[in-house]
């Protein structure tokens, strides 16, 4: 396909990068633009994601999520609804398809005077290799003007080149542009033993969390960057998939007793090094080494630093090297987030505040660690609850300046003390201390929706989703947080826009399954829970319990959720219970369900007021005793 064309009632312009329709102009990438280009090459026909990316990236390999990026970007701006598709469709295990109406646009004729006539085909005085005949006196006068207006029209170009593009161009992303976001990309691992790489990335880690905790740059978050691991993208591709302007890449190698950190500094917007430097240090000073390293990258950028900012980055004091071992370790599984990973990381915290008592790292992730088992309702909340609370004070009481703990005990007032006031108190504090931990922000901002302040809980979520962009976390709790400030259509179109990036999150989907639900859309509704249940989950009965209620079909699911209670499953699962009874109408039996999850302290009780699944228990007056109980009256 060469040249502009148009779809449906768009004008497309390649050479531009630009979408026009009516007195709108869009502007794409580069790339999402070849995308487009060559899917109209082939009109009604499936392109598979393998040939897309060959021919649209000849010089990298790419994942397909970078694919999926660049049609997402084009589904938005040709408005297009993936899920009723008038533009591109998707086709499963396929590709793509443009199933829009393609027509080149022809290129406008010249002027009737702007150039001599020309006959249609040369005639016998006048033959191909002849040389073009000279304007007479006629048209040797116009062709004079038609000169003299060009000049003018090119001198007018040049004068608005210099007086307003270049100076604009200079402050607008040129080489010397300010740098106020980076991301740290996953550090190698030099070491030639790969059981290193969990070391290298808590080296990654370590030097995202200094950066983040001085709050003039935005850092993005660790979950984000662990996804370009092994990625061979260009540095500015990644650098615009993160939307930064400028990334750190490096290495880590351990040396004998030392540890070598190389490191530099890349602009985003042009690919060009900016800085780089090798640091090497014994292994007891390796908190020592993280902070230089950090304070090298912020003195690069703006050659100073406040004293604040001189405080954060202060030298750290040295470290066990076992404990620092054990620590890095217990990170590792944490941020696997499942049952026995959890439980594998306290024991290698417990392990690592053994041989260091005084190590406040340790203790910080010792409390985060108990808090999530608690939380997630995988071990006895009561005793989780307290060994994370004085878990998070030791912590606080070696580094009074560390946001985790802060985090970590706001979470404890608002999940197991019901003290809404102190934990929304403790996680601005935490975000205060470190602007940059994405974890204080999307817990503040389920701190805020519990409440009933949809719209501040939004906020934060989205704040935590800019801090890692590409996370699956904190994009699905956004959808849920639009979810239950009755936003449907909202939760239905970020539900449907992840999807294109985490296609197997059944989360998402399940979030998509009721923003369908509640704006009527059953025959939707009922599609994505059934591509849920075709997975084969543990709680099959309860996904065949709500759907059945989906479908309107009472009798079905009134008989399948007795069968489910009288498997026992129930007594395992309280809340499910409740919501259960409560979309049933059985509102006696839903409150004594609820009754049972506030005793077991279930996490998602913190959510009941603003669910709206319990929309028809509100009027009771058990209801407002409930709620009060939880520190929500």
């Amino acid at each position: 396909m060469r040249g502009d064309f148009s779809l449906n009632d768009w004008l497309v312009q390649p050479q531009l990068n630009l979408l026009t329709r009516g007195d709108r102009d869009v502007h794409i990438e580069p790339k999402a633009m070849q995308v487009l280009v060559f899917l109209a090459g082939s009109p009604d026909e499936v392109v598979s994601k393998q040939v897309l990316k060959k021919q649209v990236w000849t010089d990298a390999y790419v994942t397909d999520d970078v694919l999926v990026r660049c049609i997402s970007e084009l589904r938005k701006a040709l408005e297009d609804d993936p899920r009723k598709p008038h533009v591109i469709q998707t086709i499963p295990r396929g590709g793509y398809r443009l199933i829009a109406a393609v027509a080149l646009t022809p290129e406008a004729p010249p002027a009737a005077d702007a150039l001599p006539s020309a006959p249609a085909e040369p005639s016998e005085d006048v033959r191909p290799s002849d040389p073009v005949p000279v304007p007479q006196k006629k048209n040797a006068a116009r062709f004079s003007q038609f000169v003299l207006v060009g000049s003018i029209f090119a001198l007018f170009t040049v004068l608005i080149l210099v007086f307003w593009v270049l100076p604009h161009f200079a402050n607008s992303g040129g080489a010397d542009a300010p740098i106020a976001s980076l991301a740290v990309l996953p550090l190698k691992n030099f070491s030639g033993d790969p059981e290193q790489d969990y070391f290298a990335d808590a080296m990654t880690e370590a030097l995202i969390s200094d950066l983040a905790r001085l709050g003039t740059l935005q850092v993005t978050s660790r979950t984000s960057v662990m996804g370009y691991k092994a990625s061979t993208l260009p540095i500015s591709a990644i650098a615009r998939q993160l939307k930064v302007d400028a990334l750190i890449e490096g290495s880590v190698m351990p040396v004998g007793q030392r540890v070598r950190i190389t490191a530099q500094l890349i602009d985003g917007r042009t690919d060009r090094h900016l800085w780089s430097e090798t640091y090497e240090r014994e292994y007891k000073d390796i908190l020592i080494l993280q902070k230089e390293v950090a304070r090298a990258v912020v003195e690069e950028i703006r050659t100073t630093l406040t004293p604040e900012e001189e405080q954060k980055l202060a030298k750290a004091e040295p470290v066990n090297p076992g404990a620092y071992q054990a620590y890095v370790k217990g990170r590792y599984f944490w941020n696997q987030r499942s049952r026995d990973s959890l439980l594998r990381a306290t024991e290698f915290f417990e392990h690592s505040v053994k041989v260091a008592p005084d190590f406040g790292l340790a203790y910080s992730g010792l409390a985060d660690t108990y808090n999530l088992l608690a939380h997630y309702g995988f071990r006895d909340p009561d005793d989780s609850f307290r060994k994370s609370k004085a878990a998070a004070q030791k912590a606080l009481e070696l580094d009074p300046s560390a946001a985790e703990p802060h985090a970590s005990l706001a979470l404890i007032s608002m999940s197991y003390e019901r003290n809404w006031k102190a934990a929304e108190e403790g996680f601005r504090k935490a975000i205060r201390l470190n602007p940059g931990y994405p974890t204080s922000h999307h817990w503040l901002a389920l701190c805020l929706i519990g409440q009933g302040r949809a719209e501040q809980a939004i906020e934060e979520a989205e704040a935590a989703r800019d801090l890692d962009p590409i996370s699956l976390a904190p994009n699905t709790f956004l959808a849920q947080c639009l979810l239950l400030a009755r936003r449907y259509a909202e939760a239905e179109q970020k539900c449907l826009e992840n999807l294109e990036l985490h296609p197997d999150s059944e989360q998402l989907r399940l979030i998509l399954t009721e923003s369908y639900w509640r704006q009527g859309k059953i025959r939707e509704a009922l599609n994505e829970i059934d591509k849920v249940m075709k997975r084969g989950r543990e709680d099959g009965q309860q996904l065949a319990i709500t759907r059945a209620i989906i479908a309107g079909k009472r009798a079905e699911a009134v008989r399948l959720f007795q069968h489910y209670l009288n498997s026992g499953e129930g007594r395992t699962n309280p809340m499910f219970c409740a919501q259960t009874h409560a979309l049933l109408g059985e509102n006696d039996l839903a409150f004594r369900c609820l009754n049972e999850a506030f005793n077991r302290w279930d996490s998602s009780l913190l959510i009941i007021k603003v669910d709206p699944t319990f929309d028809g228990l509100k009027q009771d007056p058990r209801f407002a005793q409930l709620t009060s109980r939880l520190g929500l009256g």
